[in-house]
């Protein structure tokens, strides 16, 4: 039988350091002992449990998912995170990054509206606009990656026929298995199309889902802000700053962080005072330097 809600997590042997506060966040926040599928290349296999153990996770392949050789890339990490459906080992899957971490206990009821259906991340976007404007003098090429990434949008939404606003189905989409099925049955096949070619298109897995969940409504759904923060520039860091000093309207706001992938300074306020920051707070709350 299969779970109603499980996480899952796409690495591999250079995100071990990465993945290592994943699970030591998970281990201690997972209070339902909700299934968490690491899936990882059946080369890395030994790495994983000699670093990790089995203890609180289920270590699965990639290759038994994709059922063949697969090289480490982006677009067969996006692969891997919509084929897992084809398992069958959970009806819905919560989506987390190697950089994240789990802030506070988590349960069935985060991710599942009614108990069977899971809620759609889904924002406007607008925040993550203007954190860019923000980000433009110190990180130009963050902002064209941004514009690349609405392009891509845009052809998604042609393609599923979908009008109206852009809206961002990410971090953390809870993706449904019969959904995905779905979107095979339905929309790939007809074509004689398949992920892949739907990936070359527009590399945004979560992307396709969301949008395609909107414009076709295949399940019951219920919109829901991001349950993980990203703290990706210097910028977004000290905007969530000057909303809280301390970890604890995160945490509220949040079920996990996603850390940024490199060093970033956090310089002292004009006056010179210093101050708690989110990051330091992150630091106590999982009790490693997360830079």
């Amino acid at each position: 039988m299969a779970n109603s809600i499980a996480v899952f997590c796409k690495s591999y042997r250079n995100d071990l350091d990465k993945v290592e506060r994943l699970i030591d966040s998970i281990r201690r926040h997972n209070s339902e002992a909700l299934p968490f599928f690491l899936c990882i290349p059946r080369a890395d296999r030994s790495l994983f449990i000699d670093r990790f153990g089995m203890s609180g996770l289920i270590l699965i392949h990639d290759e038994d998912v994709l059922e063949r050789d697969v090289e480490q890339s982006w677009l067969s990490q996006q692969l891997v995170k919509f084929h897992f459906h084809e398992t069958r080992l959970a009806d819905n899957y919560f989506i987390v990054d190697s950089d994240d971490v789990f802030l506070r206990p988590f349960h069935a009821a985060d991710f599942l509206f009614d108990g069977v259906h899971p809620y759609l991340v889904c924002t406007s976007g607008r925040e993550r606009g203007r954190l860019i404007a923000l980000a433009t003098k110190h990180h130009r090429t963050m902002v064209a990656i941004d514009e690349r990434i609405k392009g891509h949008k845009q052809q998604i939404m042609n393609a599923l026929g979908r009008t109206g606003h852009q809206v961002s189905f990410q971090p953390g989409p809870i993706f449904c298995a019969a959904v995905c099925r779905k979107m095979v049955t339905e929309l790939m096949e007809p074509l004689g199309l398949s992920f892949l070619d739907l990936l070359l298109t527009a590399p945004f897995e979560a992307e396709w889902y969301g949008d395609y969940v909107l414009r076709r409504q295949p399940v019951p759904f219920v919109p829901i802000d991001p349950l993980i923060l990203e703290l990706a520039t210097p910028e977004i860091i000290r905007f969530e700053q000057n909303l809280d000093p301390t970890l604890r309207t995160i945490r509220e706001r949040y079920l996990a962080v996603r850390l940024p992938t490199y060093p970033i300074d956090l310089s002292l306020p004009d006056d010179g005072e210093a101050t708690a920051t989110p990051l330091t707070a992150i630091d106590h709350e999982i009790g490693v330097p997360v830079l």
